[in-house]
C-alpha cells in the first residue's frame, strides 16, 4: 500500500464526510446551515474533519487502510 494511494482514500472520505454534513445540514435552519458552512472552512485536517461528525479519524484511517489491502 503506497502512501499516495492512502492519502488518495484520505481526501476522497474527507470529501465524503463534508458531503454527508452540508447534506444534513439543508433540513436545519439558514443559521445552522452557515454556521456549519465556517465550521467546515475552517477543518483543515482529516483529523478536524472526522470531529465535526463526531467519527475516530484513527478508525477511518484503518477502515481506508483495509480497502485499500482489499482492492490488491
Amino acid at each position: 500500500m503506497s502512501n499516495l494511494a492512502l492519502k488518495e482514500k484520505i481526501k476522497e472520505r474527507s470529501n465524503q464526510i463534508i458531503e454527508m454534513l452540508l447534506i444534513d445540514s439543508e433540513n436545519e435552519s439558514i443559521e445552522d446551515y452557515l454556521l456549519d458552512l465556517q465550521e467546515i472552512k475552517k477543518a483543515k485536517t482529516f483529523k478536524q474533519i472526522c470531529n465535526l461528525q463526531d467519527r475516530d479519524y484513527k478508525e477511518e484511517i484503518l477502515n481506508l487502510k483495509q480497502e485499500l489491502k482489499g482492492e490488491k
